[in-house]
């Protein structure tokens, strides 16, 4: 890893070098382009570009969010759920979904412990939530804490014995014990 460091270090010392990369990653793309028979790039390459539905704009943040969460564009996601959580009106509900939704985001980009984290905090706030805990117990298992896993599957399943998420997560992380 030092060395892909020290050759990156050499193009940000040097200008010449640092144009050289943009050229090359410029190749990069074109080479990509013309392997994918001249097709244009997808347009959600990273989840930049936007929907191109002309209402995006009028939407929340919280909207765009779970929008970009459905998309698959997950740090898109956390970007605009962590913007709607700073806006001082937000009812304990609307918190606690974005809390939910951010949970999500994050479990699906890996970051666990914050998954984990934002998932306390949206059952924290309305602890009868019961898919808020079998999200909490996906990402316990995503962290391989699998009692703790159990625990939140097993929660769900009191709040609400008929979801079935809840129910095979609960005997799935019971086998791993």
């Amino acid at each position: 890893m030092k060395y892909v460091f020290d050759f990156l270090k050499i193009f940000m010392d040097d200008a010449a070098a640092a144009m050289i990369l943009l050229v090359l990653v410029g190749l990069v793309i074109i080479i990509y382009v013309i392997m994918q028979g001249g097709r244009r790039l997808p347009s959600d390459v990273g989840g930049i570009s936007k929907e191109m539905d002309s209402d995006f704009a009028s939407k929340t943040d919280f909207e765009k969010g779970v929008a970009r969460l459905k998309k698959g564009c997950y740090l898109e996601s956390v970007n605009y759920l962590l913007a709607e959580l700073e806006r001082a009106d937000l009812t304990d509900d609307q918190r606690v979904d974005c809390y939910y939704y951010l949970g999500i985001a994050y479990r699906k980009l890996g970051v666990f412990r914050m998954a984990i984290d934002t998932l306390e905090q949206a059952v924290g706030f309305r602890p009868d939530f019961a898919e808020a805990y079998i999200e909490l117990g996906r990402a316990h298992e995503d962290n391989d804490s699998f009692e703790l896993a159990a625990e939140a599957y097993g929660r769900a399943v009191e709040i609400d014995g008929s979801l079935s998420d809840a129910q095979q997560g609960l005997e799935r992380v019971r086998r791993r014990l």
